[in-house]
């Protein structure tokens, strides 16, 4: 699945130091799902196509 690239969006520069044991480029990303099962099924595909994406 290709995801759409936005064009004329920068990434946002870091500010503030980054943890230890996480190097500059590390990604993370946090999902809070709410509701029913069909929520938490969607939420576990649009993590898994982050985890892809690096």
């Amino acid at each position: 699945m290709e995801l759409p690239l936005v064009d004329g969006v920068e990434p946002t520069p870091r500010t503030t130091p980054a943890r230890e044991g996480r190097t500059p480029t590390a990604r993370s990303v946090y999902v809070e799902t709410y509701g029913c099962q069909m929520n938490v099924a969607d939420s576990e595909t649009v993590t898994s196509i982050l985890g892809e994406a690096g």
